[in-house]
């Protein structure tokens, strides 16, 4: 007796069959719990991103700053925005993260004022909510630069720390040295908290 069309059918019955309710319940708990590992991290790395693309945007500020102050040879201001429709670095707020401006001492009379007849180089919009961005020291509102590109004999020698909802431990900064240099700040001491421009952790408002 030929038996292959039986066998034949069988085997398209075996091969067709799915997925158990078991296997799919089983599958569905390893996803979740790959979901439940893997979000902080997702989290912590979109975070990271946007620390780095916020900073990125200041140092590039402070650095054409810095190189318009010699080139021009004539101060340059990284400022706090005033909100104003002719802006100047007349505002006494501390939230850099509002935005900031550049502007460019060019009737040399040492007072920074747009509407005074200076340049104004660039204006930075506000880099996004849920982040602080905040100076110590002397570039609490301000960062200048000199004919020569220092900033020690203007005093803005200090930090600017950014943080965002995860506090200190993952908090960031810009150390600006007397000699305008911009650097990114670090852990030294390994603790797990970056450092100013005086070796102190950094704090978030």
């Amino acid at each position: 007796m030929d038996n292959r069309g039986c066998c034949y059918s069988n085997a398209m019955e075996t091969s067709s069959r799915g997925f158990t309710l078991i296997e799919l319940l089983v599958t569905v708990a390893l996803l979740a719990i790959v979901a439940v590992l893997a979000g902080p991290a997702f989290r912590d790395l979109i975070l990271n991103n946007r620390q780095a693309a916020q900073l990125n945007e200041m140092m590039a500020s402070l650095n054409l700053a810095r190189a318009e102050a010699v080139k021009r040879g004539a101060s340059v201001r990284v400022c706090i925005t005033d909100g104003a429709t002719t802006p100047d670095c007349s505002s006494t707020r501390t939230e850099w993260e509002l935005g900031w401006l550049m502007v460019a001492d060019s009737n040399r009379d040492g007072t920074l004022s747009t509407a005074g007849g200076d340049t104004l180089l660039q204006v930075q919009e506000a880099i996004g909510s849920g982040t602080t961005l905040r100076g110590n020291n002397n570039v609490t509102r301000s960062v200048s630069f000199n004919s020569r590109g220092f900033s020690g004999s203007t005093g803005s020698t200090g930090t600017l720390r950014l943080c965002d909802a995860r506090g200190a431990g993952e908090a960031r900064g810009i150390v600006i040295a007397n000699t305008g240099r911009a650097r990114r700040s670090a852990d030294s001491n390994d603790n797990g908290t970056e450092e100013d421009g005086s070796n102190v952790d950094l704090a978030c408002p």
